[in-house]
């Protein structure tokens, strides 16, 4: 009597998004998947708060995960955006049980988490997990670090511009839901700062801006129009060193140049 093969269909092993889990090797990935949860981040979720121990890690697939400083009279700016490209909840990876930020979804999607003692166990296993943690978590202080110059040093227009092309590059669709009070809290500004640099931006043809929405239109534009911060930290996310140097096909729009009423507002309020 022969066997008839089932018809029940299987269950396909998920294909991973997040480019850090992409990039491992089949033997080091089936050591970690069954261990890995799928977890769903709606927008405004907190993962982490300052001073709180960290549970695990999240590798997001779909959305941004944004790490804020706190102070103390409850300001907070941030210093750096996660998204499909790598990892939240680095302090472990140092031995490092609690976290110096806090750490909030502004893009709803979903990831897969990791508890630390396997994440621990997986490391001490696989080097090439250990590897790319390691890297995912350098770029990440290289964003803090370039965030601290570019915020200090940098015209609001240009900061906005980084932070829109970051966000982009994120979201992929060229509309970013957010609101002016939101990107103010972001690069730690007045609402004021951010409507006057927003309104240059689309002056000159950049962006397009409604209530709560900010869409994308001339990328190449926004490019040239953001600060060497933006090429720097992303071909950091590639792997790459980066010069900070303008796209060479991309000039910087005269009508964003020539706005000095703007500009000369904008640097009489900055902080």
């Amino acid at each position: 009597m022969s066997l008839q093969r089932s018809t029940m269909p299987r269950v396909s092993e998920p294909v991973f998004r997040n480019h850090l889990l992409a990039s491992l090797p089949a033997p080091a990935l089936g050591r970690l998947r069954p261990s890995l949860k799928r977890v769903e981040l709606p927008f405004g979720h907190v993962l982490n708060e300052p001073g709180s121990t960290v549970k695990e890690v999240v590798f997001l697939e779909k959305g941004i995960a944004s790490l804020l400083v706190v102070l103390g009279n409850g300001d907070s700016i941030e210093v750096a955006l996660v998204g499909a490209e790598g990892v939240v909840g680095i302090p472990p990876l140092f031995e490092v049980p609690t976290s110096a930020h806090r750490v909030t979804v502004q893009g709803t999607g979903h990831g897969y988490r990791l508890d630390i003692p396997s994440l621990r166990q997986a490391m001490r296993n696989d080097d090439d997990l250990r590897r790319l943690l390691l890297q995912s978590a350098y770029r990440t202080t290289l964003e803090m670090a370039q965030n601290a110059a570019c915020n200090r040093l940098h015209e609001a227009e240009e900061r906005l511009a980084r932070w829109l092309l970051l966000m982009d590059d994120r979201h992929h669709d060229g509309t970013l839901q957010v609101t002016h009070e939101l990107i103010s809290l972001m690069l730690g500004t007045r609402r004021s700062t951010v409507t006057i640099a927003s309104g240059i931006l689309a002056r000159a043809g950049l962006i397009e801006h409604r209530r709560g929405t900010i869409r994308v239109v001339n990328r190449p534009g926004l490019e040239a129009a953001a600060c060497e911060c933006y090429a720097l930290m992303r071909n950091a996310g590639n792997n790459g060193d980066g010069n900070g140097k303008r796209p060479p096909d991309a000039p910087l729009p005269a009508n964003l140049s020539s706005s000095v009423p703007d500009r000369d507002r904008f640097r009489a309020g900055r902080r």
